[in-house]
This record gives C-alpha cells, structure tokens and sequence, in this order.
C-alpha cells in the first residue's frame, strides 16, 4: 500500500504544520465518530468532488494545504489511510516541536483552572484539545501524543473498585 512521507509533508507544511496536525485531528475525530460520513468517504465507488463537497461542507474554512492533501488521499485511493495518518502525523509534529497534545474528554467544558492544572501536570509545551463527552458522569480522560492514559472518572473509579474487590 501507498504511504505518504510525513518528514516531506512537515516539511512542505512548515509553518502551518500544527494547522495541518489540527485539522488532520479534526478529520479523523469526524471518522471515527461519524459512520456514514467514513463509510461515504472511504467507499471507491464515490467520485473524488463528491467527496471533496461533501467535506467542504462538513470542514469548512480549511488550509489549501490541508485540502491539497485530501485531494492526494482521494486520488492515490488512500481514504482508509486518513485516520492512521493523523495519528502519525500527530506523534511527529510532537517530536519535532516538543509538544504535547493532549485529548482531554470531560462530561462538562472545563474552567480554564481546570485546563491549566492539566497543563502544569503533563508539563512542558502542551496542546490541550477538550471533547465533552456527556456519557461521563465526571471526572476527565486524557489521552497524549505520547502514549500515556490517564482515567479520572467515576466510572472509572468504580470499574477500578470492582476489580478490586473481585480480585480480592
């Protein structure tokens, strides 16, 4: 299968690299969430301005950059590979800026405290992307560019005490 070099792409992207990891990001946040939106852009049989309409419409105010990659995606039949490539896409642009991005999902939008504690905790240079996610009780998820899960929700406190005590 084809792959798109990402070094050449942070290059090519310079400075609006970040802007490309954001909305990469925002891309593959609207797959993985939306079936019939992947199902649509990931199926061969639609044409490439279809898809480009369609995606127009639902990431509006995107780089030319970003949409010139799209196209390359759709023309090379490289649909499925978006989701993957945001996520590499996302692991280099924190090694080479030494960020860290991090998805933090809460039941309600956190206070800028709140934000700035999370912040301070993962320390460094930190890109914090908030999701509410209204299934959560409370508590917050956080997931890094680098790998690390944190899960400071009820919910997951109560699967941690089940455990435990099953495991007693």
């Amino acid at each position: 299968m084809k792959e798109i070099d990402l070094e050449k792409l942070y290059e090519i992207a310079g400075k609006e690299a970040l802007t490309i990891e954001s909305e990469l990001n925002s891309l593959a946040k609207l797959l993985v969430k939306n079936f019939e939106l992947r199902t649509f852009f990931e199926n061969a049989t639609f044409s490439k301005e279809a898809k480009t309409k369609l995606l127009a419409e639902v990431m509006p105010g995107v780089s030319v950059l970003f949409r010139n990659l799209i196209g390359l995606l759709i023309d090379e039949n490289m649909e499925k590979a978006a989701i993957k490539l945001s996520e590499r896409f996302t692991q280099l642009a924190a090694r080479k800026t030494g960020t860290v991005f991090a998805e933090v999902a809460a039941a309600a939008a956190l206070s800028e405290g709140e934000k700035k504690k999370i912040v301070d905790w993962l320390g460094g240079q930190v890109n914090l992307r908030e999701e509410i996610d209204p299934d959560l009780i409370g508590g917050v998820k956080i997931f890094t560019s680098d790998g690390k899960y944190f899960d400071g929700t009820l919910s997951g406190a109560l699967e941690n005490l089940k455990e435990s005590i099953i495991n007693a």
